[in-house]
């Protein structure tokens, strides 16, 4: 699997908003043993995607490794915080086997981003069918 580079493109600049998720980032490193977070709710335009991005922007500003998904198969919102001048593979594409290149290297050291790719047409089973994988291969570590 070769890495893209996808360039980052700041929506908002305002250094209040950016302390605000730098003091988040400095509460979740107090956390024991932290190496998965995830954002979600049940109304749309919360503002999930633009904590998740600038949360693990600030991670890797520290010189954490980070691996930002966008696994909204539906609407996926990520791609707007970057500048995407080829056609960007996501993990829609991945799990349904059509490109094995999915994850994009940024121009922020240690960033890493996986795109959700083009919108299937049955969203729920392609989560299904990752869902499966994982529960295999952890069985197999286990």
């Amino acid at each position: 699997m070769k890495l893209g580079k996808l360039e980052t493109r700041e929506l908002i600049d305002d250094s209040a908003m950016n302390e605000s998720y730098k003091t988040l980032r400095t509460n979740l490193l107090y956390t024991s043993d932290l190496k998965v977070i995830s954002l979600t709710s049940t109304v749309a335009n919360e503002g999930k995607t633009t904590t998740a991005y600038y949360l693990a922007k600030s991670y890797a500003e520290l010189g954490k490794k980070v691996l930002l998904m966008d696994c909204d198969l539906r609407k996926g919102s990520l791609k707007k915080f970057f500048t995407v001048k080829t056609r960007v593979s996501g993990i829609s594409e991945y799990v349904s086997g059509q490109s094995k290149d999915f994850i994009y290297q940024t121009d922020v050291d240690g960033l890493f981003v996986v795109l959700s790719g083009k919108k299937p047409p049955n969203p729920t089973e392609l989560l299904s069918i990752l869902l499966l994988k994982n529960v295999r291969s952890s069985k197999r570590r286990i």
